[in-house]
């Protein structure tokens, strides 16, 4: 509890600013929010099916309405639930049809959430942007398989062309979070930056401690020889062009992230009853709409880790490898410690 002083000279407190701070992630005087999500639960072939998907896309539509301030006119849900109608139906075509519209061009004051929950995978690099040499992709309900040659799958959509819809039209003025709750979902949207953005595992801090001591000595030499060159970044091609943990923090805002269920070489799974990182991250934001990004990154792991030791308790056959990593990936270093909204 606070008391006030009698000495005139304090600043007066303002019993409603916090309030108004904690609410500042609602909509904005002249500002509108867009989301777009895609729930997908059949899968290419029997035993793919998926239950979590369907039910999900719901509560998130939900959370985005009731917590965060989204119009329910704002927000386009595409699902293959069997009552839904063609044109909502995830197919290729109606997905296509979705991201070419969806981030409104030159509207300064927009904010886009995108949500993708179904089947994604890989396939090899037909250039040498890629890290691992793999190009991710996510399938529509229509997918089927290539028996042409090429492309191992039809009716899918590259991380490249996700990317140029979402990612390419966005102003600096907006903001914008896309989740993947699919498997090989690390880069879908090919943003260069997430190894720095883990809080995670103990190399996570190995890499902050060492991106500490970078920007340190970055600040000194600025001070001291304002004419010497920053200390090279992965954000700049002409150094280096992945991202190794290393990448020293930027000042520019936020304004665009993406969370995915997993690596890119790794499958992300739901239990019997349909949970996954979906339903923990709900959950989560239910509780705190506003955490800082490494309290989400770090809950949100340390949950769904949970729950896969007891799925591998229960089916050691079906979850077997590493537990699956939630990531966060952006286009420019992430400060962790700044609040997370939609």
């Amino acid at each position: 509890m606070c008391f006030a002083s009698e000495n005139k000279h304090q600043k007066r407190i303002h019993p409603f600013r916090s309030v108004r701070r904690a609410l500042g992630f609602l909509r904005s005087p002249g500002r509108e929010k867009y989301a777009l999500l895609i729930a997908i639960g059949s899968g290419i072939s029997a035993g793919q099916e998926l239950v979590g998907p369907r039910k999900d896309v719901h509560e998130v539509k939900n959370l985005l309405i009731g917590t965060y301030g989204y119009r329910d006119e704002n927000i386009v849900v595409l699902t293959d639930r069997p009552d839904t109608s063609e044109d909502m139906q995830p197919t290729y075509a109606n997905i296509i049809r979705e991201l070419k519209c969806f981030v409104k061009d030159e509207s300064r004051n927009n904010d886009y959430f995108f949500y993708y929950a179904g089947h994604s995978s890989q396939q090899a690099s037909k250039d040498n942007k890629e890290e691992d040499k793999m190009d991710e992709f996510i399938m529509a309900s229509d997918v089927y398989k290539n028996q042409q040659g090429g492309t191992p799958y039809g009716n899918c959509i590259l991380d490249d062309d996700l990317k140029e819809y979402l990612v390419a039209p966005l102003l600096p003025e907006n903001h914008f979070v896309a989740i993947f709750d699919s498997c090989h979902s690390g880069t879908l949207l090919d943003l260069h930056h997430y190894r720095c953005n883990r809080v995670y595992a103990a190399t996570s801090f190995y890499r902050r401690s060492m991106r500490w001591i970078l920007e340190f000595s970055r600040r000194r030499r600025q001070h001291l020889y304002s004419l010497l060159p920053s200390t090279p970044s992965c954000h700049s091609s002409a150094t280096k062009v992945h991202c190794d943990g290393l990448c020293t923090r930027t000042k520019w805002r936020h304004n665009i992230m993406c969370i995915s269920a997993c690596r890119d070489y790794q499958e992300t799974y739901e239990d019997v009853d349909g949970r996954s990182m979906t339903t923990l991250i709900i959950e989560l934001l239910k509780k705190e709409p506003r955490p800082t990004l490494k309290k989400l990154m770090r809950e949100t792991t340390s949950a769904f880790h949970t729950l896969m030791k007891e799925m591998r308790k229960r089916h050691p056959d079906h979850v077997s490898g590493p537990l699956p990593e939630p990531e966060i990936s952006s286009p420019i270093p992430l400060d962790m410690k700044k609040p997370f909204y939609l």
